[in-house]
């Protein structure tokens, strides 16, 4: 419903995201609600300062809430007059992690976020006294629809579903984002066809825990309340009648002209437990060649203790099936190192396991205690030993070298093949692309063309080398209008 505004001075906003792609996903829809109602994204060559900056903070990690206060108070620096919006995970652990935020001049909770506009009208005097009249647009499919760095290249984040009830015994992000809430797939179907009449060609389907999607039910008491053994706590739960993603992933693909799909990231035990799941990934062309794992450690003890329940025979068993049917097909995954107590022996099947996959990315995070876990309880009363930081560095890099390893012999089995690749980016000389494997491409255009013509658009690339850690690519066809 179109709203007539009357604006004094449009207050203009800057935003900035740390840790999740959910997270990034959220700020995205702020934004659009900001900008749909005559608010002003801040451009440094026009404007002084923004009149107030909203900073989406992560505490998933001691080094991610490092970041959500160092970039605060970059932030406050660099536009002192700016007023501060802090939002996320770091103000839902604020109380339990002690965490303080003096440079904020508001602070917006997970649950909190939808309501940010209404949050920033109201508690901003900044933003107030330059708006003289303000009714808040009514659109029931603004929700996750909106316009980012993502949208401008043909890609864009779509967030389906919030929170989890694993608890895990290293984790606060159940603590700090609640209980397991799934988009309906009506809402869904109507974004994203939105988004593609917008120019949209691939959707990224982002969510704290994906494969809890449409299990929406009570979650169990927390871990810190029952006993100190290390079984998994959930059974295991089946789709049974219920709309889940296997369902969600079918109906997009009925009822939407999207050119690719793909995930931000799953558990690893779904796709052993749902094969139909995993067939439908490889046989479907319009679903991305590539998965990201919570994977988090190759050592059955150390998964044990971590109160996770991946069958790593099973999971191992399951990637050698995806990639003898699709050899393009690429891992990525999750990976803490240094949790209490990992020997050497956890730690290097953890390597081992990285190796058989094969797992071409990682992102690798050294354990942090995290206040209100079980594993905090459990280092405090000295059960579990904290391992030295210099040990958790080193295992780190170890991964990451190894990943460096693998990707290079991938790289050996791309050469000489054809990938649908989406056009990111214009470059000197070529273009920036991502293939339907997620890999990131490097092509020297051979044709002159407009860059509007080919940014934002899925073409046929032939992959030609390996250099400098990048593959390099031409374009096998281009557009004809």
């Amino acid at each position: 419903m179109a709203v007539t505004k009357k604006i004094v001075s449009p207050p203009t906003f800057l935003t900035y995201s740390l840790g999740c792609r959910t997270n990034q996903a959220e700020i995205s829809v702020i934004s659009k609600q900001l900008t749909v109602n005559s608010f002003v994204p801040f451009d440094k060559t026009k404007h002084l300062f923004p009149t107030f900056i909203m900073i989406n903070t992560c505490a998933v990690t001691q080094k991610a809430e490092r970041e959500s206060k160092k970039t605060i108070r970059h932030f406050k620096r660099l536009y002192p007059k700016a007023k501060i919006v802090v939002l996320g995970c770091g103000v839902d652990a604020k109380q339990k992690l002690k965490i303080n935020f003096p440079e904020a001049n508001l602070l917006i909770s997970n649950k909190e976020k939808s309501n940010s506009l209404n949050l920033i009208l109201h508690n901003l005097s900044s933003v107030n006294t330059m708006i003289q009249f303000m009714v808040i647009t009514k659109d029931e499919h603004l929700t996750n629809s909106y316009s980012n760095s993502y949208t401008q290249s043909g890609r864009t984040l779509l967030k389906i579903q919030e929170g989890c009830n694993q608890f895990c015994n290293y984790c606060i992000v159940p603590y700090l984002r609640g209980k397991p809430k799934s988009t309906s797939p009506e809402e869904i179907i109507c974004q994203i066809n939105k988004l593609v009449s917008e120019g949209i060609k691939e959707i990224i389907l982002c969510g704290i825990n994906l494969s809890l999607y449409g299990k929406d039910s009570k979650i169990d008491s927390s871990p810190l309340a029952q006993n100190d053994k290390m079984e998994p706590r959930h059974p295991e739960r089946s789709e049974g009648s219920c709309f889940g993603l296997i369902d969600l992933l079918k109906k997009i693909l009925k009822e939407t002209k999207v050119e690719r799909i793909s995930f931000s990231s799953i558990e690893p035990e779904y796709l052993y437990q749902n094969r139909e799941f995993t067939k439908l990934f490889i046989k479907e062309p319009r679903l991305s060649k590539y998965l990201h794992l919570a994977f988090q450690s190759g050592s059955k003890e150390t998964i044990k203790k971590m109160g996770r329940k991946t069958d790593l025979k099973k999971l191992l068993k399951i990637l050698h099936f995806i990639k003898q049917k699709c050899s393009v097909f690429a891992f990525r995954a999750d990976i803490i190192v240094g949790f209490p107590g990992e020997s050497e022996k956890d730690f290097q099947e953890t390597l081992d396991f990285i190796k058989k996959a094969p797992i071409s990315f990682t992102h690798v995070f050294p354990f942090s205690i995290r206040p209100g876990t079980l594993a905090e309880k459990m280092i405090k009363s000295k059960k579990w030993k904290d391992l030295p930081t210099t040990t958790k560095k080193q295992r780190a890099a170890q991964v990451m070298e190894l990943a460096k390893k693998i990707q290079k012999k991938e790289t050996q089995k791309l050469i000489g093949r054809n990938l649908p690749c989406l056009i990111i980016r214009k470059l000197s000389g070529g273009y920036e692309t991502i293939a339907n494997n997620s890999w990131p491409i490097i092509v020297r255009s051979q044709k002159s063309l407009s860059s509007k013509k080919i940014i934002g658009k899925i073409l046929p690339v032939r992959i030609t080398d390996y250099k400098n850690n990048q593959l390099l690519g031409e374009i096998v066809s281009f557009p004809t209008n």
